[in-house]
């Protein structure tokens, strides 16, 4: 009788500890924050002044800095930073519909489009490689688009080169407008 107690005993704590220590090893995977706060940064909105320079010389429609797409394009600049990796699909597994409706970007209302790239520091050696791939031209060149969001993730590695990892997410539809702290439009692509 006694043994049998101490047999459940045994157990029940053997349950207990592994109720415990599963939660922590499962928080322990990594997962990529979402920014608290979104600022676009000056290379960044030179990219999306470049953006519009090279689609106002194809009587395009420009792009205005959407908060959604912003932050959706943050994300995912750290995400490829934080995996090492170059991809349209996320961490998470997730492609470019799934991960924009999880920043509630409309995309059953609008179309959506993404460019990546990673290596460059200045916006216009970004754009220059874009330039050089047919798919990422068609991306850039889509009518349907009147909203942007940019984003850029800068590490500095051992042997002090930078490696930038960018994502300029499209879509179809605007929704809402920058913090007022920085500029939610850019009206004027060739300045």
């Amino acid at each position: 009788m006694r043994r049998a107690w101490i047999i459940r005993s045994l157990c029940l704590s053997v349950v207990l500890v592994a109720l415990v220590v599963a939660p922590s090893t499962a928080s322990a995977v990594p997962v990529t924050p979402v920014p608290t706060t979104v600022v676009v940064d000056p290379f960044e909105l030179s990219l999306v002044r470049q953006i519009n320079t090279f689609r106002a010389r194809r009587h395009l429609p420009l792009v205005r800095i959407d908060y959604k797409l912003q932050r959706a394009s943050e994300w995912m600049s750290l995400d490829m930073q934080r995996t090492d990796s170059l991809d349209h699909i996320d961490g998470l597994r997730r492609q470019l519909v799934r991960r924009l409706a999880a920043f509630h970007y409309p995309v059953r209302l609008a179309a959506v489009g993404e460019n990546v790239a990673r290596g460059r520091i200045a916006p216009n050696q970004t754009l220059a490689d874009w330039l050089r791939s047919p798919i990422h031209i068609a991306i850039l060149k889509d009518r349907r688009w009147h909203a942007v969001g940019v984003g850029r993730n800068c590490v500095i590695r051992v042997d002090t080169t930078q490696d930038c990892w960018w994502t300029a997410n499209f879509g179809a539809r605007w929704t809402q407008a920058m913090p007022p702290r920085t500029p939610p439009v850019v009206s004027d692509p060739t300045s």
